[in-house]
């Protein structure tokens, strides 16, 4: 499976869940940080790479004030190699603790009062497709390595204003091949910084 192809899964994806929660509020993060992992395979050595160029986004479709639906996309560049890492897009789901994920507004003697987070800290899963480079030939080619995802993760977040946050979050995923020439399990570490933007 390309890129590409894991390009058009993650925005389908994202587009079903939109139509599925057209009226609920949505936030959308973009972050960074460290990405790491290690990776064995029956037909390759063991290896591990710190990847120093890296992307997450993910859309929070909200279920009620404590749960959210994600769409989710992750990209971890080697700036050493020049190419791309590891690469995943997917979905999974985020639950509140101690207060609500969202704003929620009320309706009192014709007054409404809106309930908007400070902060919030939440946990999660995660489930996607995703391609690891597990042996560069040489300075163009690569042999990649389609994977099932699946991983948790624990994020704290904390509010700006109406509109925008602060977020890190820490995540664990683990990655097995599916359907690929070259079998690979892997682990992956992500420890990002972003912002978010609700809309």
């Amino acid at each position: 499976m390309t890129l590409r192809r894991l390009n058009l899964l993650f925005f389908t994806l994202a587009f079903c869940a939109l139509e599925a929660h057209a009226a609920d509020p949505h936030d959308i993060f973009v972050r960074t940080g460290v990405i790491a992992g290690t990776y064995t395979g029956k037909d390759l050595s063991s290896g591990s790479y710190s990847a120093n160029i890296n992307a997450e986004g993910e859309l929070w479709l909200y279920r009620n004030p404590s749960e959210a639906i994600v769409a989710r996309v992750v990209l971890a560049n080697q700036s050493s190699l020049g190419r791309t890492r590891y690469f995943a897009a997917g979905g999974g789901q985020r639950y509140f603790l101690f207060a609500d994920g969202m704003s929620t507004e009320q309706q009192f003697d014709g007054d409404y009062i809106r309930v908007r987070p400070h902060s919030s800290v939440y946990i999660g899963w995660d489930l996607g497709l995703g391609q690891y480079l597990v042996l560069p030939f040489g300075s163009v080619l690569s042999a990649y390595s389609t994977t099932v995802d699946v991983g948790g993760v624990v994020g704290v977040r904390k509010g700006i204003n109406d509109r925008f946050s602060v977020d890190g979050v820490v995540g664990f995923t683990y990655s097995s091949s599916v359907l690929s020439s070259t079998s690979v399990t892997a682990s992956t570490v992500r420890v990002l910084v972003g912002v978010g933007y609700t809309f």
